[in-house]
């Protein structure tokens, strides 16, 4: 059976309110639901939640992009790096995720029975939602600098205050818009995993789910590993700001380095007869930083 054009209509606008595949119109006035086994139902149930999660997901990308990102008097009190940091890639995130959902319509185009939706989730994990790791990895410089501005910046601060008040929002932070590609990116796995559950064994869309799932699952360990590699970097940057005499034969700046373990240690000195007498002048403070390939001894400045 055909999906009617006002159903995609629906799925972007209002699909909060579609929970259920067997409460649409179209599929009671079909007599599937009388013709389907309960298995079936439940399987149909669990790929249109996929479907309308998307279009929510895309709805609430639209609130960022038209409220936020277009916003004239936020634009104004950003120089155009720092909207570039506390946006990042959004836009490319949101074309991938455009085309993602109009595939899923598409697809109930073609009969309000759907026939699978992880053959789309696959193709598209593998073409297109590369653009999630490089936005979730660029969070660690989002986060840094909204907190800079809000700190700052008061045009920014007033700005914001003001949009996160308007009621398109519906009482959401600006914070809460900027970590939904990650969030969606974790929650589709989860989706597509049900999907599995409930596949039958040795079916096409079992072996489809089994790929979109170890492909959205590559996905997030590459999103995770990227975070981890990038605090890392964040943090070796930060050492290296506190050291005065910087060694140019050994960087502390290293992809393959990263801290194990930090502390102030004392350091015992003076002639051996002499350390048992617990003197204060026979103990010296330094600093140790413990990296994977690297101990570094150092001690405060005069």
């Amino acid at each position: 059976m055909v999906c009617p054009p006002v159903l995609q209509l629906q799925l972007r606008r209002s699909a909060r309110s579609m929970s259920l595949w067997q409460n649409l119109d179209v599929v009671q006035a079909s007599g599937l639901l009388t013709q389907l086994l309960q298995k079936e139902i439940i399987m149909q149930e669990a790929m249109f939640e996929l479907v309308t999660s998307e279009a929510s997901y895309y709805k609430s990308l639209e609130v960022l992009e038209a409220h936020f990102l277009r916003n004239p008097v936020l634009i104004n009190s950003l120089s155009q790096s720092d909207m570039h940091f506390l946006f990042s890639n959004i836009e490319e995130v949101m074309k991938a995720s455009e085309r993602f959902l109009m595939d899923l319509e598409h697809r109930m185009e073609k009969s309000i029975l759907i026939s699978d939706v992880c053959d789309i989730v696959f193709f598209h994990a593998v073409e297109h939602f590369n653009v999630f790791i490089k936005y979730v990895i660029n969070q660690v410089y989002q986060e840094k600098n909204y907190r800079r501005l809000l700190e700052g910046n008061q045009a920014f601060r007033d700005a914001m205050a003001a949009l996160e008040n308007h009621p398109c929002v519906r009482g959401l932070s600006f914070t809460s818009f900027l970590i939904l590609p990650f969030q969606r990116i974790t929650r589709l796995k989860m989706l597509v995993q049900n999907i599995l559950k409930k596949a039958e064994e040795n079916s096409e869309r079992e072996a489809n789910a089994i790929k979109a799932h170890q492909q959205l699952e590559q996905i997030v360990k590459e999103c995770n590993e990227g975070v981890r590699k990038m605090s890392r970097t964040e943090e070796l940057i930060s050492i290296e700001k506190t050291l005065e005499f910087k060694s140019k034969s050994v960087p502390i700046i290293s992809h393959s380095r990263w801290l194990l373990k930090k502390g102030e240690v004392q350091l015992m000195a003076g002639p051996k007869s002499t350390r048992t007498m617990r003197s204060r002048k026979l103990y010296q403070p330094v600093y140790l930083f413990l990296f994977n390939n690297l101990l570094l001894v150092t001690k405060p400045s005069s």
